[in-house]
This record gives C-alpha cells, structure tokens and sequence, in this order.
C-alpha cells in the first residue's frame, strides 16, 4: 500500500497549489538580486542564473500542475474551495508578475493580470458567501492581496491601471489587518505549520511602499507611514525568533523567503529616495536573510520531496 501511494500516478493529486511559493521566493530573490546588483556593480550573470533557475521551476511546477488540472480537475477545485490553500493560488500569480518583471514581458504582465482580476473577484466573493470562523483566518490570507500590490511594483506604466490595483491591495490589507491581528492576539496560537506564515506581515506594507512611491515618483507622509509598518513589523518577527526555532519542515516554511525580499526592495527604495544609510544597511541585512533561508527552505523542501514527504494524502 504504502509504494502504491509513492508512484506518480498516487501523487499527482496531492500536488499543492502551495509549491508555487517556492518560485515566489526565488523570484523576489532573483529581483532584489537585480536591483541591488545596480547599485553595488555586482556581477550580473549571477542575477541572470538566478532568473534562469526561477523560470525552470516555474515551469516544471507548471507542468505537474497543469497535469493535475487535467486528470484530477476535483483536486484542484477542493483546493479553490479550502479556506487556506485558496490563497496560495495568488502565489502562481506572484509568481508570474516577478517572471515578467525579470523578462521584461508586457504581453506575459497582461496575463496574469487578467488572472489576477478574475482571481480577486473570486477570492472576495467566496469569503463573503461561505460562513468561515476567525480562528481559520492566518496572514496567508494577504498573498490575495499582495497580488494586487505588486502590480504597481512590476507593471510597465504608472498610469490609472496601476491606482486601481494598489488601492484594491491596500483597502483589502488594511481590512484583512485588522481582522487577522485580532486573531492573533484574542484567540488560540497559530499551528505550527503556519508560523512561518506570520512574516507575510510584512509582505504588504512593503509592496505597497515600493508601487506607491513608484507611481509618484517621490516619497511623502502616506509613504512614511507605510514604510515605517514595513520597518516595525521586520522588528517583530526578528523579536519573535524564537518563535520559528525547533518547528518541523512544511512547504509554508516558503512564507519566510518572500517578504523578506519585499522587505529588501522596500528598504533599498527607501534608501535611494531619502539616501538614509539605515535603510542600505537594512536592505543588505534582510537580502543575506533572504538567501540564507532560500537555500535552508530549498534544502528542506529537495529532501522531503526525495523522502516522499510531499504529495500525500492530509
């Protein structure tokens, strides 16, 4: 029984939409890359091996993915309709915003915005149809969100297109805040698989500090405000570590790679448009975090998948 259920026909229904928060992490860390490569002159080979890696990921998870929409298209719909891992399909679309980013693809931006739009619609409609208790709200809740946020961050014009997507993104993260920190403090502890997801805390604040400021260009008293969220919520969770010590591996160990590489994008904007050495050295203190855990996460997630700890029943 046990070798039947480690054959790929056995596993392919239990693909995760969640794998696709790997490629946002690497994603964001392929951009910080670029971006910080920029100022220091690093070598740029090194960001393009890195966007390379990212989109053979990206396609091999697709692949599989795409194969289970196929064959088991109820697995995927039960994923649509579950209270948590619905929120992970807003990792596929980070995803695909950070690769046209990286490609420099306006036809592939397009794309995954139309996906996006769809995606938000029906994300918002199901909570507000379906009766859901506080204590299954948790900060994965934001990727949705995020989602819209980053548009202004990776899209090729400044104009109403992006002012849409960033004030959907920041009304939804200040109304989903409040909720989830409500949750946090008044009701039973996270499980422990989804405490690495309390760094998307600072996932939001940060996009939206770095669209904002992208779209006019300059910094004032709504873009301090954000980015000093940004700056009190990485804080936090480096108060909290001990916190995420001792914790057994899950995919959701990925929630740690990508807000950190908002957190670094977020700090070295900041350090460019008020040329405060504190951010610079923030942005350089969050990225080595970021390529610590990328490669520590990686690390984990290569030897469940060789262990056959992934793709199986709940």
């Amino acid at each position: 029984m046990e070798a039947r259920e480690n054959t790929p026909q056995a596993k392919l229904p239990h693909f995760p939409i969640m794998f696709f928060a790997s490629t946002m992490g690497i994603g964001g860390l392929a951009f910080c890359y670029r971006q910080l490569a920029q100022l220091f002159h690093w070598n740029e080979l090194i960001g393009t091996l890195l966007m390379l890696l990212d989109t053979a990921i990206f396609a091999v998870l697709l692949f599989f993915y795409g194969m289970k929409l196929l064959r088991y298209p109820q697995a995927v719909k039960a994923e649509l309709m579950h209270p948590i891992k619905i929120n992970f399909f807003g990792a596929f679309t980070i995803s695909v915003f950070l690769l046209s980013a990286l490609w420099q693809c306006s036809i592939l931006f397009y794309i995954v915005l139309a996906i996006q739009t769809i995606f938000t619609f029906y994300v918002i409609t199901s909570w507000i149809n379906r009766d859901y208790a506080i204590t299954i709200a948790n900060p994965a809740w934001f990727i949705p969100v995020a989602g819209n946020l980053i548009v202004p961050v990776v899209s090729p014009e400044k104009g109403l297109l992006s002012w849409y997507y960033f004030s959907v993104g920041l009304f939804f993260w200040a109304a989903l805040f409040a909720m989830i920190f409500y949750r946090l403090i008044f009701h039973e502890r996270l499980m422990e698989k989804f405490m690495p997801t309390l760094f998307i805390l600072f996932a939001p604040p940060a996009i939206a500090f770095v669209g904002y400021t992208k779209m006019i260009n300059s910094i004032d008293t709504l873009a301090l405000v954000i980015l000093n969220i940004t700056v009190f919520f990485v804080g936090m969770a480096a108060f909290m570590f001990r916190n995420f010590l001792g914790l057994r591996f899950a995919l959701s160990w990925w929630a740690f790679t990508f807000p950190l590489a908002a957190a670094t994008l977020a700090f070295l904007r900041a350090y460019h448009l008020l040329l405060a050495p504190f951010f610079l050295y923030m942005s350089i203190f969050t990225f080595v975090l970021l390529i610590l855990f990328v490669l520590l996460v990686s690390q984990r997630t290569i030897r469940a998948i060789l262990l056959g700890n992934i793709c199986r029943p709940e």
